[in-house]
C-alpha cells in the first residue's frame, strides 16, 4: 500500500519520504522497524469503526495524520488489528508491541519493537526553521548553548515520548540535558538521572531523532 501510496506523491515529495525512510533505517536498532508516509486522505478509509469514533469532529489536517499514523502502524506490526486511542493519546497497542509514533505536516513516521529487551521507543521530527528568541530559552538549557536549538527540540521531543511511555511524569525542556555530536546524542532526565541513547539525521529539510530504551 505504501509503495502504491509513493508513487502518486509528488516527485519531491517522494524524494524526501524516501530520505526520511533512509535516516529512519540507518538510526533505529536491528530489532526496531521503521517507516514514513506521506500524509494523505485516502488512508482515512481505511480506519476501524472505533479508530474513526475518536476523531470524529476533528479537522480534516488531524483526520489525515490520524489515519496515516494507523495505517502506518499497522504496516510495521503486520498485523490488521484496530488500534484504539489509549492512555494520553497514545495507540493502544498489542500487548507485547512498543511504538513511537510522530508528524509533520507532511509526513508520518513510526517506530516499533516486539524486543523484549526495549522497554520504550521515543521518535520525532521536524522542519528545519529558525526559532524565536524566547522558544530557544524555553529549549536550551545553558549547559547546551553549543547544540543548535531546533536539534535540542526534537531530540528532547522523542525523549519525552519515550520517557512518558514508561509512564514518566511530565517534564519540560529544561528538565532533561543533552549532549549531541556526529549523529549520536545522550540525554539524561535531570532530577531522576536516567540516561536515554539514540541518534539524529538530517533528511531533506527535515530533523529526525530516535531512542530506545533498555528494559531492566
Amino acid at each position: 500500500m505504501a509503495r502504491d501510496r509513493m508513487s502518486s506523491i509528488a516527485p519531491t515529495a517522494a524524494a524526501t519520504l524516501a530520505s526520511i525512510t533512509e535516516v529512519l533505517r540507518a538510526l533505529a536498532p536491528a530489532d526496531v522497524r521503521v517507516g514514513a508516509l506521506a500524509i494523505d486522505d485516502a488512508y482515512e478509509k481505511h480506519l476501524f469503526a472505533v479508530e474513526a469514533t475518536a476523531i470524529r469532529g476533528s479537522s480534516r489536517h488531524r483526520r489525515r495524520e490520524f489515519a496515516s499514523g494507523r495505517v502506518l502502524l499497522r504496516q510495521l506490526i503486520d498485523s490488521d488489528l484496530a488500534l484504539p486511542v489509549g492512555e494520553g493519546g497514545r495507540p493502544q497497542l498489542p500487548a507485547n508491541v512498543r511504538a513511537s509514533l510522530a508528524h509533520d505536516s507532511a509526513f508520518v513516521i513510526a517506530a516499533v519493537t516486539c524486543s523484549p529487551h526495549i522497554a520504550t521507543l521515543g521518535l520525532d521530527i521536524e522542519v528545519r526553521d529558525e526559532l524565536e528568541d524566547d522558544v530557544v530559552a524555553a529549549i536550551r538549557r545553558p549547559d547546551e548553548a553549543h547544540i543548535d536549538a531546533m536539534l535540542l527540540f526534537v531530540i528532547k521531543e522523542a525523549v519525552y515520548k519515550a520517557w512518558s511511555g514508561s509512564g514518566g511524569r511530565f517534564l519540560d525542556h529544561h528538565s532533561v540535558c543533552v549532549q549531541a555530536a556526529d549523529g549520536f546524542f545522550q540525554a539524561r532526565v535531570v532530577d531522576e538521572g536516567v540516561t536515554y541513547r539514540g541518534g539524529y539525521g538530517f533528511p531533506s529539510d527535515r530533523i529526525v531523532a530516535l531512542t530506545s530504551h533498555p528494559s531492566g
